[in-house]
């Protein structure tokens, strides 16, 4: 009896010692954080981009270096888009920000919330506590958010640079890199300085100021937006820094310089690569014709068949038709809408789509001019594969501008047709 007795009170320890471990383990679970995936992150998983990681923060391996001490303009307006610029980012999306500053401080860094126009009041007499304000060129709230760590990294927090540079890491690998990704995937000046508003500003009535903010933006635009201050570097829409921009003696850039991985494969009508990451157009073009699923191969992963083709404005190929086709979809967050549309002006920092490792990789060439979404060399393509001589030209060009160039292919079985034998179109330049 007593070690039947000593069994059951055993057995009844048991119970209740598993009974606690089960609600244990059932309010950590109810408590630990549930980290959940926005479409950032599932366009990153989804395409093997590699530029986030989970959560938004942005990874960038180096950031153009801008001297706060040198700002450059004849206003600390101009000064502040100058500097966004020289930082990377395109002339629009700094107007965007620059719109906002004018709404929230009249671009004035020692200006405190709820004073006049013109009243200086210094980061070290701003009030803390129940008494707190908003202060600096985008008024964070509280003020000492900002003026706090700017301080302790031994840095001025009235300074203009000081509190320029404190926002760009804040966009870029601090608490509002979210905001950050969102404004470096906009595509015009009013959604830039939309985005702007809603996504780091954040008012209480945001509907209340965005049509002077877009006002104000397109006007900084307009006045400062001309020229980039020497030393710009264009910006991925990740809001990494491009890395070599791979200029070459054309005056063109490498449109593949951020891509991972880029691996070249067979020169045909044009040249093939499988790669991840932003593309860029190779330098000021019009933009002809924007096809998301086009007649062109794709694997159905978001495209179905890219085709873009744009006509060079100036360089060696002035006039001519490139075109960039296959694997390739619109920016993370909204791969089904390309970045850029017919009639846009773009240039050698302007992404134009975001390759991705599909099933039928990328091709980029010569097009034919117009909408026919055919490649300049399709009369000479007698069979699948077949390297052109056109393909090989566009290859040539890819290798002077530093990437790495395609792979020549054989001719067509019992055909005579190979790379040299068939001429360039008279006065085609060459690289």
């Amino acid at each position: 009896m007593k070690l039947l007795t000593n069994s059951k009170r055993t057995t009844r320890y048991l119970i209740r010692v598993s009974a606690f471990a089960v609600l244990i383990v059932f309010q950590l679970t109810l408590v630990a954080p549930v980290f959940a995936l926005d479409q950032f992150d599932t366009d990153a998983i989804n395409f093997g981009w590699s530029q986030w990681e989970p959560g938004g923060r942005i990874q960038c391996n180096k950031d153009p270096e801008v001297d706060v001490s040198t700002l450059v303009g004849s206003d600390d307006a101009e000064r502040g888009f100058n500097y966004l610029v020289g930082k990377g980012l395109p002339p629009f999306q700094a107007a965007g920000i620059m719109g906002n500053m004018q709404a929230e401080s009249g671009i004035q860094p020692q200006r405190l919330q709820g004073t006049p126009s013109g009243t200086v009041t210094l980061a070290e007499d701003v009030p803390r506590g129940q008494s707190a304000k908003a202060y600096g060129l985008v008024q964070w709230d509280p003020a000492h958010k900002m003026i706090d760590p700017t301080k302790a990294a031994g840095k001025d927090p009235n300074d203009l640079g000081v509190q320029l540079e404190f926002l760009w890491e804040q966009l870029t690998t601090g608490s509002e890199s979210g905001a950050g990704k969102l404004l470096m995937a906009t595509t015009t000046v009013d959604e830039a300085a939309e985005v702007f508003l809603r996504k780091y500003e954040r008012p209480k009535y945001p509907d209340a100021t965005v049509d002077f903010r877009k006002s104000a933006a397109r006007q900084m635009l307009a006045q400062y937006g001309g020229g980039s201050p020497s030393g710009a570097t264009s910006l991925n829409v990740s809001g990494c820094p491009a890395s070599d921009t791979g200029s070459g003696p054309s005056g063109y850039q490498n449109p593949f310089r951020d891509i991972n991985n880029l691996t070249p494969a067979r020169i045909d009508q044009g040249v093939d690569y499988n790669g991840t990451g932003p593309v860029y157009a190779i330098g000021r073009a019009t933009v002809i014709d924007v096809t998301l699923n086009s007649g062109w191969p794709g694997d159905g992963n978001g495209s179905g068949g890219t085709w873009i083709s744009y006509q060079l404005l100036d360089g060696p190929a002035k006039g001519k038709f490139v075109f960039f086709a296959e694997d390739c979809v619109g920016p993370p967050g909204d791969t089904g809408n390309l970045p850029i549309a017919v009639g846009q002006n773009i240039d050698s920092s302007t992404i134009i789509c975001h390759m991705y490792n599909g099933q039928t990789a990328i091709e980029i060439g010569w097009a034919e001019p117009g909408h026919t979404q055919r490649a300049l060399a399709h009369p000479y393509y007698s069979c699948n594969g077949m390297s052109t001589m056109l393909g090989q030209n566009f290859s040539d060009l890819l290798k002077s501008l530093g990437s790495t160039p395609g792979v020549i292919q054989t001719s067509c079985p019992g055909s005579p047709a190979t790379p040299a034998s068939q001429p360039l179109p008279p006065g085609w330049p060459t690289w």
